[in-house]
């Protein structure tokens, strides 16, 4: 008979490489209101080995960043329960613990969540026309769907999206074609024609009636001139 045998002298914690990331404090924040309301955390990150490692949007920091941390969790979105977390990275989303971070500043409770099933967040589907192809964006905001968001905030937006600042924001007539908005009075248009086309296209609940197709500023190509 065989006598039992210790398979590890040490812990799990201890056999863990000196770059995993144990803890994290959120060091800054950033909080913008209206249509473009966002969160951004800055955060503090300390790894087993003793070190400290700065993830975040500002850039001095991103520039420190390592690889082994590129996988973390750097964005929360809500609280699952009393003990769970969930966050995104790189567009994949997941829960951890909320004993991993250290909350100095919680999201706003919000008044659709609970017993009535509603959703928290409206999204607007946009697309990015370039030569190479189209890349599409759902991007969530804490709005009413009968929103009339301004002009400058529609551009300011889509820029922070597609990272690209030199750009054009358009949508589409029932004809099918390209519309480029201007100002204020071209967001009410848009807003007209989508809820007047609103029976015509199956979308989920809490997606607006309206969408979004960003181009570059200086391609005049996309758009239809014959009468």
């Amino acid at each position: 008979m065989s006598l039992p045998q210790q398979i590890r002298d040490e812990s799990d914690f201890d056999q863990l490489p000196h770059n995993i990331p144990i803890s994290a404090t959120i060091a800054d924040i950033e909080e913008k209101k209206g249509f473009i309301d966002y969160y951004r955390f800055v955060v503090d990150v300390k790894t087993k080995g003793g070190g400290k490692v700065y993830i975040g949007n500002k850039r001095e920091i991103a520039e420190s960043r390592i690889p082994e941390l590129n996988t973390y969790m750097k964005r929360q979105n809500r609280r699952v329960n009393a003990d769970w977390l969930e966050g995104t990275v790189n567009n994949q989303t997941g829960i951890f613990p909320e004993s991993f971070v250290k909350i100095i500043k919680p999201l706003p409770d919000s008044d659709s969540e609970g017993e009535s099933g509603g959703h928290t967040y409206s999204c607007l589907r946009c697309f990015l026309l370039t030569p190479s192809g189209v890349e599409t964006r759902d991007v969530c905001v804490q709005e009413a769907l009968n929103i009339q968001p301004t002009y400058k905030d529609l551009l300011s937006r889509m820029r922070n999206v597609f990272k690209v600042d030199d750009i054009a924001v358009n949508y589409r007539d029932p004809e099918g074609d390209l519309i480029r908005i201007l100002d204020d009075e071209d967001v009410q248009l848009m807003l007209k024609e989508a809820r007047s086309q609103q029976g015509n296209v199956n979308r989920p609940v809490n997606q607006f009636p309206w969408e979004l197709h960003v181009t570059m500023a200086s391609d005049f190509s996309v758009y239809n001139t014959e009468p």
